[in-house]
């Protein structure tokens, strides 16, 4: 597995205390690392505006992908977003020619993510599945006869993605979580980000908490992530026992530079 972010630590808890202070004046970090990863192109649009009529949007958004994007990404003060990349797409150059006006992580994990549901999916020895999810997709109903054996058709409906970030002193965002299912992960009008193997880019829009765009320089960003599937486990009694199984989590902090 790729991996294209470099210093990250594998945790078994978020147990990382952070306290910044933030300021709409501020324009960039008071450090000054000596690492240097991302040239930004001065003429190029907004990241958010990629998504506006007549924008330069990738060539897997479909209309239902880029609807969504315009109305719920990159609102005000939420400065990072889950970005789909496909996973033949893993070098961070070629991602900001698709997504200008933005740096970021990418986490290159379509195929261990597929890797990791295979071991719920696949059945026993005995040929008797032992992993389910329900028909109505509601985790609180763990009625028998809502029960359907875990697939690759299903999955996705059970998965979610969770991030926080703060980018130095600049920027920050504390939680952002999404679906698999949600319509930004649709490769054209179709799918998710489990059938489309999907890897995520972490992108930063470069704006500030109040909306401005930061300053050159260099920044140093702390992220927390993590991915978890839910489903039922169905016990030698015939009884169905609600799980969560942590796919990824990962902490570690990575420094930007940002020149225009």
């Amino acid at each position: 597995m790729r991996t294209q972010f470099s210093k990250f630590a594998l945790a078994a808890t978020l147990g990382l205390a952070l306290a910044f202070t933030f300021s709409c004046s501020s324009g960039g970090d008071d450090e000054t690392p000596e690492i240097s990863c991302s040239v930004v192109q001065s003429e190029a649009p907004s990241l958010g505006g990629i998504f506006e009529e007549g924008g330069n949007t990738p060539d897997w958004f479909g209309e239902a992908a880029i609807e969504y994007a315009r109305n719920n990404l990159f609102q005000p003060g939420n400065v990072a977003e889950f970005l789909p990349v496909p996973k033949h797409i893993y070098d961070l150059k070629s991602i900001m020619a698709y997504y200008p006006r933005s740096v970021g992580t990418l986490f290159d994990i379509a195929d261990a993510f597929r890797n990791e549901v295979a071991k719920l999916r696949n059945a026993p020895d005995d040929g008797t599945p032992h992993y389910y999810v329900p028909k109505d997709g509601n985790m609180n109903n763990g009625d028998p006869g809502n029960m359907e054996p875990l697939n690759d058709y299903n999955v996705a409906n059970f998965v979610t993605l969770n991030a926080s970030v703060h980018y130095g002193n600049t920027a920050y965002r504390d939680s952002i979580v999404v679906n698999c299912t949600d319509p930004i992960f649709r490769y054209g009008n179709y799918g998710n980000c489990y059938t489309n193997e999907y890897n995520y880019y972490l992108a930063w829009d470069l704006k500030d908490n109040c909306g401005k765009f930061v300053k050159a320089g260099t920044y140093k960003a702390t992220t927390k992530f993590s991915s978890q599937v839910k489903y039922f486990e169905k016990n030698a009694n015939g009884s169905f026992a609600k799980k969560e199984k942590s796919i990824f989590h990962y902490e570690f902090t990575k420094k930007f530079e940002v020149k225009y």
